[in-house]
């Protein structure tokens, strides 16, 4: 359900889950398959990782830049003196910082069929990449440079984490790559970590690997969430503290029916232990045409957005999440619904 407080009408795709267990913490239409952007550069980390383990492809291989690979925007390489980077720096490159010029030489390389083609042997549902990446997109070409859903990057996610994205050693070259991203602006926001130094060893009690993607009209995050050894509080029991009308009369007509209640409520509090979370968020609006003065950006509604964004990350870490109206809605704890 869109949020009331929108200014403009956005769709949205929500979803994480708990990858060990397969409870799903949020959902909201999950299945929605909307623009996507850079998420869709996964899918290139991923069949140039497999093609580094069959040896089709030396990751050390100088791979030069072509007139048809130009492209500005995100990334660093355009900006570089070399001409050639190995196919492995590609990678780091593309992981890090987005980027668009590594991207589409890598795909040149790549080839986009395998890269479909390796999307569908390892049974990879939701999660498409339609074309290289554009400054503009004509009559000609795909609308968009990729779509997905966020079931399907959660499950893709939570696959990556054990290792079941076409091996144990490519899951983990891909998660390797995405270590580094330094973009921390949209969900991640919420959990104050360095967007230049925050892998494992730089912050030990929360471990974030994920990807994000911007366009006009469009914001979008997944990744992994691993918090360790963290209290949480029964949301149900806050819940009935907070909204229950019978509850809260209660307490304001009695000074120990507060005691009594927080005493109830920590009967209810827990500890996890690292805990690791499959996320995705995606948003997708209507923008007017470039030309358009109301089209500038950041705009009211992309703040809103990053806003609500940050809102999810943050209660994805403490069991409760927003719904956008004022109130909070409780974990959904289903464990049938593992991808």
């Amino acid at each position: 359900m869109e949020p009331s407080w929108l200014t403009t009408p956005v769709e949205w795709s929500v979803s994480a889950i708990d990858v060990r267990t397969g409870d799903i913490l949020v959902e909201e239409s999950a299945d929605r398959v909307l623009p996507c952007a850079s998420l869709g550069k996964v899918l290139v980390l991923i069949e140039a990782a497999r093609q580094f383990q069959a040896r089709s492809l030396d990751p050390n291989q100088p791979i030069g830049r072509a007139p048809e690979d130009a492209v500005g925007d995100s990334g660093l390489w355009q900006d570089l003196r070399a001409s050639q980077l190995p196919a492995a720096d590609l990678c780091v490159l593309v992981g890090a910082v987005s980027d668009n010029l590594a991207t589409n030489v890598l795909l040149r390389t790549l080839g986009l069929d395998a890269v479909s083609a390796t999307a569908h042997a390892i049974g990879l549902e939701g999660v498409t990449l339609h074309d290289q990446v554009r400054d503009k997109r004509g009559p000609g070409h795909p609308a968009h440079l990729a779509t997905a859903s966020a079931r399907g990057l959660t499950c893709l996610f939570a696959r990556l984490h054990r290792g079941e994205i076409v091996s144990p050693a490519v899951s983990e070259t891909v998660l390797g790559w995405l270590a580094a991203n330094t973009d921390l602006s949209m969900v991640a926001s919420a959990w104050g970590l360095d967007p230049l130094a925050h892998r494992p060893a730089d912050r030990p009690h929360l471990g974030l690997v994920n990807k994000t993607g911007s366009d006009r009209g469009v914001r979008a995050e997944t990744g992994l969430v691993t918090v360790h050894d963290r209290m949480v509080h029964d949301p149900v029991v806050r819940s009935r503290m907070v909204h229950d009308p019978v509850v809260h009369d209660r307490v304001a007509h009695d000074p120990m029916a507060h005691d009594r209640m927080a005493h109830d409520r920590m009967a209810h509090d827990r500890v996890i232990h690292n805990q690791t979370i499959a996320y995705a968020v995606l948003a997708s609006w209507e923008v007017g045409p470039r030309s358009a003065p109301e089209a500038s950006e950041p705009s009211r509604t992309v703040l809103e957005v990053l806003a609500r964004m940050a809102a999810i990350g943050g209660q994805l870490t403490v069991g409760v999440v927003p719904t956008g109206d004022g109130h909070d809605r409780p974990v959904v704890s289903r464990a049938s619904a593992a991808p």
